[in-house]
Parts: C-alpha cells; structure tokens; sequence
C-alpha cells in the first residue's frame, strides 16, 4: 500500500466580516453541526493515513522476523562442523637399509575452533601422536626399518556430535585407536555417557549391546578351534572379551554419520598378544 500525502488548501473571502453561520452557512446550529461533521471527518482521514503508513517492505520484514523466529526455535537446524586441519601430513615411499620397502602415510588431525574442548582435544591428539610422528621421521633418516607404518584419521557428524577416530598402524597387521568426542554446539568434549544421552540410548542397553558383539567377534575369530588344552584357554580370553574390566562406560564409543554406534574393544586372543583392538559395531541401538 502506497503512502497517502493529502493537501488541504484553505480559500478565505476577505470582503465580508461577519459570522460563519450567518447567511450561506444557516443557523448557528447548521453551523456547529457542520463543524462537528467536520471534525469526524478529519479523525477518520487521520486514521486513514496511520493504517497506510506500514510500506509493503515494513510488511515483509514482519512478516520475516516471525518466521526466523519460528526457524531459530526448530530443534532439527543442522549444526556446520568445525574444519579440521592436520598438524602432521606426510606421505612418501621409503626404502630402508636393509631392502624393506614401502609407501607410508601420517596424517594427525586438529579441530579448528577456539573452544575449551578443541583445545582439550587438539593437544590429546598432539600429544599422543606428535612423538610417534617425529620418531619416524628420525628413522627415515638414519635409514632404519620403520615399526609405525601409518596414522590416519577419520570423522564422522551425527546432530551435534563431531567424532574424530585417529589409528595408529604397527607391523604384524595390528591397529590402535582413540576416539575424540566434540560438541559442535556447546564447544566441549564429550564422553561416551554424553553421547548416548544425545542417541537416547540407556547405557545398560548399551553395555548388553556391546557384550553381544564382542561375543560374536570373539566366537567367529577363535571358535572352530577347540580341542585338547586350548579349551580352557579359549573359555578364559571368552570370559575376559566379556567382563566389565574390559566392558564398560570408558569404550571408545562414536557414532557415524547415519546414528550408528560403533565401540572400539580389546577382543581376547589366543595367539602372540592377550588381545587386539577391534571397531564393532552395535545392533539394535542407536540409529
């Protein structure tokens, strides 16, 4: 609605001086009903104007303050995860003084953001694998076999929750991991009992969940062999792979980009080492 401006031009007879209401005008009553009229008249254009006084773009921005509110207040607004940078990353083949050859890669990750769990997490990380890093490239460089033959990273964002899973690759086949937990929202570092809370998962549930898994692992990698003394053996790594000193709340525990839990478990051996970390994943909870 465009904005009305009303002129109002007032022609005034100077060659009679005398009341309004006499002659042309009536009565003294005409007058004053007149002038009443008038007067009505006056307020109903003054109304007028002050409802055209909204121009169509303030009826807009109305109109869109209502709805971002309504948006702000939509608990499903996605949440934009922090980069993540890399404080190592090398990659080259190399050849060692004995003939052993191989490509080999090392990538350490960092959250980039300015929050008291970033930084937590961010110095772990530095922590844990900068001296691995640096040992091998003091390695390379007196041509010496390498025992770390790789670090990677991989992360996942489920709502909220950014996990950042970091591996660690030795000879003989064998993987360690950590598990790092970040709020996106909150900017804080996260425990496996503040994911679940965000999964709606009960944490008995959870611990039933991973139990049946570590026992499936276990049975499918060690249960054709059977026989003689390796019976007991077998029974007591099984009965270890199930026990809450292996099994319990401190699971490197993360959530994928679907909702799905996945636990990373010592799973018992029976050959070289007592056991070996393993990434199971749970069914029948969480997404």
């Amino acid at each position: 609605m465009r904005k009305i401006t009303c002129l109002m031009r007032l022609s005034r007879t100077t060659s009679i001086r005398r009341p309004l209401w006499d002659g042309f005008l009536g009565s003294k009553e005409d007058f004053r009903m007149k002038k009443f009229l008038t007067m009505l008249l006056a307020a109903a254009m003054l109304f007028a104007l002050a409802a055209c006084g909204t121009t169509p773009n303030e009826a807009d921005n109305n109109n869109n303050n209502e709805q971002n509110d309504h948006q702000a207040e939509t608990p499903d607004t996605p949440y934009e995860a922090p980069q993540i940078t890399e404080l190592y990353n090398k990659d080259f083949a190399y050849t060692d003084g004995v003939g052993n050859s191989g490509h080999y890669t090392y990538r350490v990750p960092q959250i980039e953001a300015d929050t008291q769990g970033a930084e937590a997490i961010n110095k772990a990380i530095s922590d844990e694998y900068s001296p691995i890093v640096d040992s091998v490239l003091e390695t390379v460089a007196d041509k010496v076999s390498l025992s770390c033959f790789y670090v990677a990273w991989e992360s996942y964002q489920y709502k909220n929750i950014l996990s950042l899973v970091v591996s660690c690759g030795w000879d003989s086949d064998v993987s360690e991991y950590n598990v790092y937990l970040y709020d996106i929202a909150s900017g804080q570092q996260l425990a496996t009992s503040d994911l679940l809370k965000v999964m709606n998962v009960d944490e008995a549930a959870f611990l039933e969940a991973v139990r049946r898994a570590a026992a499936a692992t276990f049975d499918t990698q060690w249960g054709a062999i059977a026989g003689g003394d390796t019976n007991e053996f077998l029974a007591e790594r099984r009965d270890w792979t199930l026990s809450d000193e292996n099994i319990n709340m401190d699971a490197r525990t993360y959530a994928d980009g679907a909702g799905k839990l996945h636990v990373v478990l010592p799973i018992g051996s029976i050959a070289g080492a007592d056991s070996y970390e393993q990434v199971l994943t749970l069914e029948g909870i969480g997404g």
